[in-house]
């Protein structure tokens, strides 16, 4: 009784509904129907867990493709001989039912030959079993149905064995879901086919999970969409920092540079900090700068200290102002020189002071004069003093004269000597004074003469005095000293 009720409902199943009518029935139909349900029932009763052969299953798919049981007792071989209409006709369903071992069976024509969103459908315990040609042989649209939660069930084999135009096509959703030990065994020529939109898109560990040969291969392209908190996390790695080249680090971008140079250490070499570009430098703040070492100040070209602001350099540490070098002191513009402040030029050191170029010291004012001491005034040097001029010669304070020395002090111009005050002429000690030219004597006039100590008239020479002219002469209070 129930095998007729079965056998009913095939007829139901099969669209016999109108058995009883003998104009609509077809004997042939019934009994294909009849045939199909007992091999099925007969299959599910017996060979659930039987594989079977290539030749038997290529008969069996032909001849019941509608039978979707007996795909999961198919074994590699079994799959592998399954024509492509068949793997056409496979639902999601049915491919699920595939034994993860049997996946290798798939050939690159039923794996093109698979519906839409068959790839997607995969189970994650199928997915491990595709091999590197398979996967190679995938349409990028047909990895783009990977979801995230398929992808880190990918082994790195597999990942690594993707072309590059697969990964430059993946969706930015799909890259994010990389691991971190997927994302290391991407090659170099991967991540070189990485879109700027998927470098953006990349998490910050996933860039801490970059190998140096990864993250040297980056183009200047993607250097520049890294994003601001992926740079912190690959500044604070210094051997990934350290890996990046020259025209990498020049690809930066101002803001990119900032952010980098805000953290408070800057993992850089002196070599890479040489490459930052003049803009993004000179945009920093004052506390940005400060965060460089002695050995990355030293390490800038004499552009880059050419084009730091007057404010940068006025808010340099005394240490990081004396590492810089003397090629880069004379590279300062003299609109820079003029505006450096007076507590700070009184911090540059000797050989610096000694660097100052002829328009540099001619651009220095009365002040910063003023706030030189006397070694830096040894440092400036005969050649120096002599360019010292009537505007600046009000500068020189006790200390500065003195410093002057003797030899020094016969470096001074005549019209500098002619524009020193009657006080700063009594600041000159009786050797300096002995050490005056016959035409730095000649030019002094009656009030600078008078304000000269006893001692220092004494000092004079005779053919010193002899060269004051005779009007000074006779009204020189102290000719009798």
């Amino acid at each position: 009784m129930q095998f007729i009720e079965e056998m009913h409902d095939i007829a139901l199943v099969y669209g016999f509904s109108n058995v009883g009518n003998q104009g609509n029935f077809s004997w042939h139909s019934y009994c294909l129907g009849v045939v199909r349900f007992i091999y099925g029932h007969a299959k599910m009763q017996t060979s659930s867990t039987t594989s079977v052969s290539s030749s038997a299953s290529a008969v069996y798919s032909t001849a019941l493709p509608d039978v979707s049981t007996d795909i999961a007792t198919l074994n590699s071989d079994g799959i592998k001989a399954l024509s492509t209409a068949t793997i056409s006709a496979l639902t999601t369903a049915q491919l699920a039912l595939i034994q993860p071992e049997s996946i290798p069976g798939l050939t690159t024509a039923q794996l093109a030959a698979l519906p839409t969103g068959s790839i997607g459908a995969l189970s994650t315990d199928q997915l491990p079993f595709l091999s590197s040609a398979q996967l190679t042989a995938l349409t990028t649209l047909a990895l783009q149905e990977l979801k995230t939660s398929q992808i880190p069930t990918l082994s790195t084999t597999q990942i690594s064995s993707l072309l590059q135009t697969q990964i430059g096509a993946l969706k930015t959703d799909q890259l994010q879901s990389l691991t971190s030990t997927q994302i290391a065994a991407l090659t170099s020529q991967q991540v070189i086919s990485l879109t700027p939109l998927q470098i953006a898109a990349l998490s910050t560990s996933q860039f801490q999970a970059m190998t140096t040969a990864q993250l040297s291969a980056l183009t200047t392209s993607q250097i520049s969409n890294i994003e601001t908190a992926d740079l912190q996390a690959l500044a604070s790695n210094n051997s990934q920092i350290q890996s990046l080249s020259s025209s990498q680090l020049g690809a930066l971008s101002t803001q990119q540079v900032s952010t980098l140079f805000a953290l408070s250490s800057l993992g850089l070499t002196s070599k890479q900090v040489a490459v930052i570009t003049t803009t993004a430098l000179s945009a920093l703040t004052t506390d940005q700068i400060n965060h460089l070492s002695t050995a990355q100040i030293q390490g800038l070209t004499t552009s880059q200290v050419a084009a730091l602001s007057s404010t940068q350099l006025n808010n340099l540490s005394t240490d990081l102002l004396q590492a810089l070098t003397s090629a880069s002191i004379a590279a300062l513009p003299t609109a820079t020189v003029a505006a450096i402040s007076t507590s700070q030029i009184s911090n540059f050191n000797v050989s610096q002071i000694d660097a100052f170029t002829s328009s540099q010291i001619g651009a220095l004012t009365s002040d910063q004069i003023a706030s030189l001491t006397s070694t830096q005034i040894v440092g400036l040097g005969g050649p120096g003093v002599a360019l010292l001029t009537s505007n600046q010669i009000p500068g020189l304070g006790s200390s500065q004269i003195a410093g002057l020395g003797t030899d020094l002090v016969k470096s001074l111009s005549t019209t500098a000597i002619k524009n020193l005050s009657t006080d700063q002429i009594s600041y000159l000690n009786s050797s300096q004074v002995a050490a005056l030219t016959t035409a730095q004597v000649k030019s002094l006039t009656l009030e600078q003469l008078n304000s000269l100590s006893a001692e220092s008239i004494g000092a004079m020479e005779t053919a010193d005095i002899a060269a004051i002219t005779t009007p000074i002469l006779s009204s020189f209070t102290q000719i009798s000293n």
